[in-house]
């Protein structure tokens, strides 16, 4: 399973402004009991957005 997010911009967790500017982006695999004995592999990619204040 695969997922990705479509938004084009992300608020500041520290001043709160929006931006659009990407910083980069990294994978994550988070990991879950099995469903039906079936191990389940997701890929989250997880993009970083600058600061429009900094």
């Amino acid at each position: 399973m695969e997922a990705r997010s479509t938004a084009r911009r992300a608020a500041c967790p520290g001043c709160g402004c929006w931006s659009s500017r990407i910083h980069g982006s990294y994978l994550r695999f988070p990991r879950d009991l099995p469903t039906l004995g079936k191990l389940v592999v997701m890929s989250l990619r997880v993009r970083r957005f600058l600061c429009a204040e900094g």
